[in-house]
């Protein structure tokens, strides 16, 4: 049962919140009111969807108020189970964020969500009811009611075996058909395979293989047999050549030594030849050492120099700086003093026509004359106020004064009207005259602070006039001694200068010297070097000598190891060759042996699969006599419900009972008759009766296949019955549906049905 629903920016609704009963709750309203929204809240709350939303009809996007400044919408469901257990179900939508649902029991806690699958699943399993089954039994659409008896025979069984999940069983019918054939078709593709392959063939080429494999492994042992003589021979090879190579190669470094050294000896004998060498190389350091002391103290005063210089041209560079600037200040304080003049004039000029005393006096008169005025302003106002709310008082008293309370005639009411807007138009004219007053003095007022600023500023600027006469007397005097000190420095430069020079003659005559004494001392050396060389060519001439080498025996040993090289290259060839022949042979022989052994998994398979077409020949006759037997049994439930409804809602005799026939493919509601005979509702019943019995079965439905939930939705019932019908149906919704369905609701813009209803909403 649904005891509360609320709304907030749901559809067209921005804030609603109704309150509903047990029995029949209509609601009414004039089209686009929102009340289908309304169920459509009722739906979506309980389990996230309606049949609009589902069709696609509605994107969730439309379900928020278009015209709310909050970009959500809300749901909040007040509900009750079977056993009066009650809980509240919360659903919010903001755009471009996922929903969330929240279900809490009575304690304000938390039994399902914010995930709505978690709130769905647990609603579903208090009502014992999915949203598809709750649209099919509970909820009828706009114009839906007799929805079964305008749909054509096959439409019709199929909405029905959709109502009573039996099209469950036709799609586990035809899956079973479905997969019977795929399962067929696999065992005809796999006999096909096995017809195709040649058992014997593949046994007798796994034989021959295996003894090609023998064949060649017994050749490698003979090959690797002979590898190991060969290996043995080239070491031994290997050994004497590498000796023989060794004796070469000493030979030829002993060749070539002698001939750079006599290289060298005959390019000493040229470099020496007409060298007079007068003194030792002892003579030649010593002297070349007492040069290099000397240059290094005239190169260490050079140094102190060239520091002294840098100073002093950073002396002149920072002198110079100063300079400049003070200069520039006196300039600047001259042009100061200039305008200092000026100003004098020009103040001397402004206090013939406002003394800077008298201004502070104006301005402050002024602004207490605009104070006053301001205050006179706001009680103008206060007062023309109380004026107004007296007159609108007088306006909406009958005869009686709201002041004194005493008698008031329409003349003095009248007349006391007339005063006090009188007053209130003096009133304005006063003000509008202070408005006129307050602008001419803000005027003067900004015109005086003006004068007042600009004399400020210039007898500020006087006060600092001795200072500024003072401070370029000082620059005066600064810059005089500046002059001086950049002479003095120029002059010291001067002579560092000519300093630096004769140091740099000086170091350039030592320098002279030693590239004369350097010579010498390479003549020297040179001699020295000479007698070495001879030495050493004497010794290798000796060991040269001494060496015994035949260039043809390193021929002959380099032939036969090459040729030993050559054979054991060939037989790790044929080796490495048959290796990959007996992989190749090994791994033919392993496709063979799984071809065999697919073969078989072959046969296994269709032996599996023969069981699996039986077997699903025999579920496909059980799912379709399981479907007939459920079908008769709720067909048997709902028409033993429908009867006892129709008793209790059909008000006459002319139709004794109710029940929904199975005609071949077709489901048929037919009335019975008071002979016993049994007609179709359609074609032969009225507006009226066709309404009744499609509330019957309606009702039905939602008592066998939803009995938790105990509730019938119903969106414009009544649209083309007649007036008689529909106080029919008002009757009967009132004192005889509530017996089989706790809660009814009814959505019209039909406002009979309000009348007898046990909770009417209406909606503007």
């Amino acid at each position: 049962m649904i005891d509360k629903v609320k709304l907030t920016n749901w559809r067209v609704h921005k804030e609603l919140e109704i309150d509903f009963s047990k029995g029949s709750n209509i609601i009414v309203g004039k089209m686009g009111s929102g009340k289908t929204s309304i169920l459509q809240a009722i739906a979506f709350g309980l389990f996230g969807t309606f049949s609009e939303l589902k069709k696609r009809e509605l994107k969730i996007s439309d379900l928020i108020n278009r015209t709310a400044k909050e970009n959500f919408s809300e749901i909040e469901l007040h509900v009750r189970d079977i056993k009066n257990n009650k809980f509240t179900i919360t659903r919010r939508i903001e755009a471009n964020k996922s929903s969330e649902a929240i279900v809490r029991d009575t304690s304000g806690k938390l039994v399902a969500g914010p995930n709505p699958s978690s709130a769905n699943f647990y609603i579903s399993d208090k009502f014992r009811l999915d949203e598809e089954l709750f649209l099919r039994t509970v909820y009828s659409l706009q114009n839906e009611a007799d929805i079964l008896l305008r749909l054509s025979p096959a439409e019709r069984k199929r909405q029905v075996d959709e109502l009573m999940n039996l099209h469950r069983f036709e799609t586990a019918r035809k899956y079973c058909v479905s997969l019977r054939n795929k399962i067929g078709e696999r065992k005809k593709n796999l006999m096909e395979v096995l017809e195709s392959e040649n058992k014997v063939e593949i046994r007798a080429n796994i034989d021959q293989l295996v003894r090609d494999i023998d064949k060649i492994k017994g050749e490698n042992i003979e090959l690797s047999s002979e590898l190991k003589v060969v290996l043995n021979n080239e070491s031994q090879f290997k050994v004497e050549l590498d000796s023989l190579r060794r004796l070469d190669s000493e030979l030829n470094q002993l060749m070539n030594s002698r001939k750079s050294i006599e290289k060298e000896l005959s390019g000493i004998k040229i470099k020496l030849a007409g060298k007079d060498v007068r003194l030792t190389e002892s003579q030649i350091t010593i002297n070349l050492k007492e040069y290099e002391l000397k240059k290094s103290v005239i190169s260490s005063s050079k140094s102190e120099l060239i520091l002294k210089k840098n100073k002093l041209e950073k002396q002149l560079v920072d002198l110079e700086k100063i300079t400049s600037i003070e200069e520039n200040k006196i300039v600047e304080l001259s042009k100061r003093i200039s305008e200092i003049n000026e100003l004098r004039q020009k103040l001397s000029s402004m206090e013939s026509k406002h003394k800077f005393t008298e201004l502070s006096e104006k301005i402050a008169g002024s602004k207490a004359q605009d104070k006053k005025l301001d205050n006179d302003y706001r009680e103008n106002v206060a007062e023309m106020n109380n004026l107004r709310k007296h007159i609108q008082e007088l306006e909406t008293v009958s005869d009686m004064c709201p002041v004194c309370r005493n008698h008031l005639t329409h003349t003095t009411k009248d007349s006391l009207i007339s005063e006090r807007k009188r007053e209130i138009a003096n009133r304005l004219m006063k003000n509008n005259e202070i408005q006129t007053v307050q602008k001419r003095l803000k005027k003067d007022l900004e015109e005086f602070e003006s004068s007042y600023a600009k004399q400020k500023r210039i007898l500020e600027t006087l006060e600092l006039e001795k200072n500024v006469h003072s401070e370029r007397d000082r620059l005066n005097l600064n810059l005089g001694r500046n002059h001086n000190k950049i002479e003095q420095f120029n002059r010291e430069k001067q002579i560092v200068d000519s300093e630096i020079k004769s140091s740099e003659d000086e170091l350039s005559l030592i320098n002279k010297e030693m590239q004369n004494l350097l010579g010498d001392k390479y003549a020297v050396e040179l001699k020295d070097r000479e007698i070495k060389l001879s030495s050493e060519l004497e010794t290798m001439i000796t060991k040269i000598n001494l060496i015994s080498f035949k260039p043809e025996e390193l021929n002959n040993s380099e032939r036969k190891y090459n040729l030993t090289i050559r054979r054991a290259q060939e037989i790790k060839t044929s080796l490495s060759g048959s290796k990959i022949l007996v992989k190749e042979k090994e791994l033919r022989y392993k496709e063979l042996k799984d071809r065999l052994k697919r073969l078989a998994e072959f046969e296994k398979e269709i032996k599996i699969l023969s069981e699996k077409i039986e077997f699903l020949g025999k579920l496909k006759n059980a799912i379709v006599e399981a479907q007939e037997v459920l079908r008769d049994d709720l067909i048997l439930a709902v028409n033993e419900v429908m009867a006892s409804i129709w008793l209790e809602i059909y008000p006459y005799d002319s139709w004794t009972s109710l029940r929904l026939s199975t005609v071949g493919k077709d489901y048929t509601l037919q009335l019975k008759e008071a002979d016993g005979d049994w007609t179709n509702v359609a074609g032969f019943a009225s507006g009226g009766e066709r309404m009744l019995a499609s509330l019957a079965a309606k009702i039905a439905f939602a008592r066998v296949l939803a009995p938790s939930l105990n509730m019938l939705i119903l969106d414009e019932p009544t649209h083309n019955l007649d007036e008689i019908a529909v106080r029919n149906f008002i009757e009967i919704v009132h004192e005889n549906v509530s017996e089989f369905i706790e809660q009814i609701f009814i959505i019209t813009h039909d406002e009979r049905l309000a009348e007898s209803a046990n909770k009417v909403v209406k909606l503007i």
